[in-house]
């Protein structure tokens, strides 16, 4: 009941993360291992975790994200162990931190009230679509689009590479 009745759903990468737009009720998914969206439909937003490397802690591009784990063009319809991806001798994950997560809920209350997201942030959306979601051209045109706060925030990690 709660999951078809509520604002916006706020998740981690999960089964529950499904049900919600089933209802037409949008979803803010925070702390996401993968680089790509799940299909919850164009009112929701995302905010995905970052890879370190464990020898520097030197905190990864997107780009150096997407080719240190797996192609994008192989990503879909393949079943693969995110875990041992994104965990191992060379890399590890860091979750969201709770600024970020909060961002993501502003960014969510704007997007369902119709507010417009910061300056700048479309610009830094724009490129994470057009550089990595694009293979993907179902998620590209129907998907979720990663949150403006987050996007805006950590442009530079976006434009690396």
């Amino acid at each position: 009941y709660l999951l078809g009745n509520c604002r916006f759903f706020l998740c981690s990468s999960s089964g529950a993360q499904a049900v919600p737009p089933l209802f037409n009720v949008p979803v803010a998914t925070a702390h996401m291992i993968s680089l790509w969206p799940q299909q919850v439909g164009t009112k929701s937003t995302y905010i995905p975790k970052f890879m370190k490397r464990r020898e520097t802690g030197e905190i990864l591009s997107f780009k150096e994200f997407f080719d240190a784990t797996v192609r994008a063009e192989d990503y879909l319809g393949v079943d693969v162990d995110l875990h041992s991806l994104y965990e191992n001798d060379t890399y590890t994950i860091v979750d969201n931190n709770e600024d970020d997560v909060l961002d993501l809920c502003l960014d969510m209350f704007d997007l369902i009230e119709d507010r417009k997201p910061p300056d700048g942030a479309e610009f830094y959306q724009n490129m994470y679509m057009d550089r990595f979601v694009k293979p993907a051209e179902d998620l590209y045109k129907f998907g979720p689009r990663i949150s403006p706060r987050f996007a805006l925030k950590y442009g530079k990690l976006i434009e690396m590479g």
